[in-house]
């Protein structure tokens, strides 16, 4: 008919957004992943959170600590899917 029902819209709409926030949560994971191998590793985390600011929005928590709680393969790095689960708690 030439027309889209409001179902239709609501798929269209949420599907985008989807895509729009992990466009974003892209660009937040290339920060950390500084070599672009699509991994972050340790080391790579460590010159992020080092910045100003950073490591009083953390707190306590021990670079060790964080790696534990977003790497879920225990490989040693976090690749996009990780990083898209630790975004999303």
């Amino acid at each position: 008919s030439g027309m889209i029902d409001y179902t239709e819209f609501l798929a269209a709409t949420i599907d985008a957004r989807h895509y729009l926030e992990e466009d974003v949560l892209w660009s937040a994971f290339c920060v950390f992943d500084q070599n672009g191998d699509g991994q972050i590793s340790q080391e790579e985390l460590k010159l992020v959170l080092d910045q100003d600011g950073v490591s009083k929005i953390l707190g306590n928590q021990s670079l060790e600590e964080i790696m534990k709680d977003i790497d879920l393969d225990g490989n040693g790095q976090i690749d996009f899917q990780e990083f898209i689960q630790m975004m999303r708690k």
